[in-house]
């Protein structure tokens, strides 16, 4: 599923992030309560943005954390990536959403550690899509932390990060990520030009 980071307008659209429908190919007698917990998490996401309310965004990525500590499924490592690419991109959603800078900063980091663990098993070579979703995620959190700190650095990994993204989708052929792609490069280079007094 393809969530918005908040309205549709282009200031907003760079910030949307893609999140897998993880109840869709979990079989419910895999994993009894992950099942569940995934289902319940991925319906709250969708309640988030119904309702506006980040209060269920905290909830979903709970219960994504919760997925992925569960004993009773053994997820295997690119089904393992689908629910951190999820929570990652929950704690961005998190963050963007966020008043308080330190409560954001933490967010941050929790999405960027998620995101990077699901690149260990999404690599370019193995799942080459998934990878790009998820780098193309954390193009969004490191613009997420240059409008925190201002810090030049973080537009020049998302740049770098979202032109490898841009070529995979190329690559692929995949239209609707391409499209995705060309919001969130939108939204980079409105970062990149300066305020206007």
């Amino acid at each position: 599923m393809h969530v918005l980071g908040g309205g549709d307008s282009p200031e907003n659209r760079g910030k949307t992030v893609f999140l897998e429908k993880i109840n869709a190919d979990l079989p419910p007698t895999a994993g009894g309560i992950e099942h569940s917990l995934a289902k319940t998490a991925d319906s709250l996401v969708l309640l988030a943005f119904e309702q506006d309310d980040v209060s269920h965004l905290i909830a979903a990525a709970d219960l994504y954390e919760g997925v992925l500590n569960g004993t009773s499924l053994v997820l295997g490592s690119l089904k393992r990536a689908e629910v951190e690419n999820n929570v990652g991109s929950v704690h961005c959603l998190i963050a963007q959403r966020s008043l308080d800078t330190a409560i954001a900063a933490v967010h941050l980091d929790k999405a960027e550690g998620f995101l990077k663990s699901a690149l260990t098993a999404r690599s370019r070579k193995v799942a080459p899509l998934d990878w790009a979703v998820t780098s193309t995620n954390l193009v969004i959190v490191d613009m997420a932390r240059y409008g925190q700190t201002r810090q030049g650095v973080y537009l020049l990994a998302a740049n770098l990060r979202l032109d490898d993204a841009t070529e995979e989708f190329q690559r692929q052929q995949h239209t609707a990520s391409l499209q995705w792609a060309h919001s969130v490069r939108e939204h980079l280079e409105l970062l990149r030009k300066p305020p206007q007094a």
